[in-house]
């Protein structure tokens, strides 16, 4: 068996629509190019943030006072 891997890191809240749409069609396309017979892991950020903005985040981005 054959094994496609799809690493994504998708647009921010804070791009515009068409540049979302974008990255979900394109997504899409590499979805629909694999055989079926294949196996696909698509991993990575469906909403990538990077820095150290942890507002609403606390518990996700390592702050000590998280519970989680």
């Amino acid at each position: 068996m054959k094994t496609r891997v799809i690493q994504i890191y998708s647009p921010l809240n804070d791009r515009s629509d068409e540049d979302k749409e974008d990255f979900y069609e394109l997504l899409q396309r590499e979805i629909d190019a694999r055989l079926s017979h294949h196996l696909l892991i698509l991993f990575g950020n469906a909403n990538a943030k990077v820095g150290s903005d942890k507002i609403s985040w606390e518990g996700t981005m390592g702050n000590k006072g998280s519970t989680l």
